[in-house]
């Protein structure tokens, strides 16, 4: 079964959506979508790398 997993240092999804899915059991993948480099506390991380390190 596929495991939504959630980080706790990334702002909650706006949609219906998990930040990221773990394929269980074997193959142990891990796929994400949609993240931003937006904060906790729903702040922008200022520039382009910040904001990659932040998603």
């Amino acid at each position: 079964m596929n495991k939504p997993r959630f980080v706790e240092t990334v702002a909650m999804p706006t949609a219906k959506f998990a930040h990221a899915v773990e394929v269980l059991p074997s193959a142990r993948l891990l796929f994400t979508s949609g993240l931003t480099g937006v904060t906790i506390d729903g702040k922008l991380k200022e520039g382009c790398e910040a904001q990659a390190i932040q998603a």
